[in-house]
């Protein structure tokens, strides 16, 4: 069963005042934020049971800075791994995975 995101959602917002999972397309987006998806879950097996689980996440910062200290604060964070970035619509974004 999923772990509840709460306490991951209350962690991002202590680093960014603008925080959305899974936002839906019509929503009107504020910047800079920190976008959020389910990813997957990992489990680890033994003795023919699932004794350990991992729930991934993918983040996104949005800022419409280069050097932006929201992604630096998101690389920082344990069990988390930078992916890429990339500029779409003059707005820079930073990819990470987070395991929570």
């Amino acid at each position: 069963m999923f772990r509840s995101r709460d306490p991951l959602q209350e962690l991002l917002e202590t680093i960014c005042g603008h925080v959305y999972f899974q936002p839906p397309e019509n929503l009107q987006l504020k910047y800079p934020a920190i976008i959020y998806y389910l990813s997957k879950l990992d489990k680890i097996y033994a003795d023919n049971s699932s004794y350990l689980s991992f729930t991934a996440y993918d983040i996104v910062v949005v800022d419409r800075s280069p050097d932006s200290v929201i992604a630096d604060a998101i690389s920082k964070l344990p069990m988390c791994r930078f992916n890429r970035s990339y500029v779409s619509q003059n707005l820079n974004h930073f990819s990470f995975t987070l395991y929570y």
